[in-house]
């Protein structure tokens, strides 16, 4: 669908994988393989994990914010908004 609408400003899939990669482990050692303590972690960060897009109008350190505007095109964050972190 991204070909025809072009929705998505900046991909992020590579550093996505790698985030996820680190949550998996972050996820194994606070959990020790016990079902119990990872149900107890879930509930704590319930969305941990799952993939969501963002308009590029919220600050992600690092990416490009425009807010729609074109001469933005270049201005990076240098912040990640509140909203992003949770």
């Amino acid at each position: 669908v991204n070909d025809v609408i072009n929705a998505v400003v900046v991909r992020l899939f590579d550093e996505a994988t790698r985030k996820a990669a680190e949550i998996d482990r972050e996820v194994g050692e606070t959990t020790n393989g016990s079902k119990r303590h990872f149900f107890l972690h879930m509930k704590s960060k319930p969305l941990l994990g799952v993939p969501f897009t963002v308009k590029d109008s919220l600050e992600v350190d690092g990416q490009i914010i425009t807010c729609g505007i074109y001469n933005e095109r270049n201005n990076r964050c240098t912040r990640t908004a509140e909203v992003i972190k949770r």
